[in-house]
């Protein structure tokens, strides 16, 4: 390793802004959104209005700053507060992959688009199960189903568990 050279960003950090990427905004009504937020803690976060991602300790900047995952301009604003997203104890369903996993979950999805194109048309009933085990499936004729890698998943709690 070169001894001139000290990164900042984990090595995972391409492939993580590549994952951020396909939760942002398209800018029509809220601009911000088409940034990832990279926050003083070392995570990025990205939304866009209707689901988001984190993806902590992936980058080494000193500062929270905006960044545009298509033009990597730098931007400051106000972001809209996620934090309550990811409270691990009052979230929806946290699933958390590994580098190996993230790329066969991209993988997937980019097969899966050109499957239901060839072979289901336009308008089939994709799901994403989140029951015992994360299944994938497309239902129809000719149905098409197979359990994804993850390396935690939580649940949240029953409303009416202690």
């Amino acid at each position: 390793m070169n001894k001139d050279i000290e990164y900042i960003h984990s090595d995972k950090y391409g492939e993580a802004l590549k994952v951020a990427k396909k939760f942002t905004g398209n800018g029509n009504l809220r601009p911000l959104l088409t940034f990832v937020q990279h926050n003083k803690n070392g995570s990025i976060v990205a939304t866009d209005s209707r689901r988001a991602i984190r993806i902590s300790n992936i980058h080494g900047f000193d500062e929270t700053h905006l960044i545009h995952p298509h033009t990597v301009e730098f931007a400051k604003g106000k972001f809209p507060e996620t934090a309550k997203l990811f409270d691990d104890t009052k979230g929806e369903t946290t699933i958390q992959l590994n580098r190996f996993q993230i790329k066969v979950w991209l993988q997937m999805h980019k097969s899966i688009n050109q499957l239901i194109k060839k072979a289901f048309g336009r308008y089939s009933n994709v799901s994403l199960e989140l029951g015992e085990e994360i299944n994938f499936r497309i239902k129809g004729e000719n149905e098409v189903a197979f359990k994804l890698p993850y390396d935690q998943y939580s649940k949240p709690n029953p409303k009416n568990s202690i």
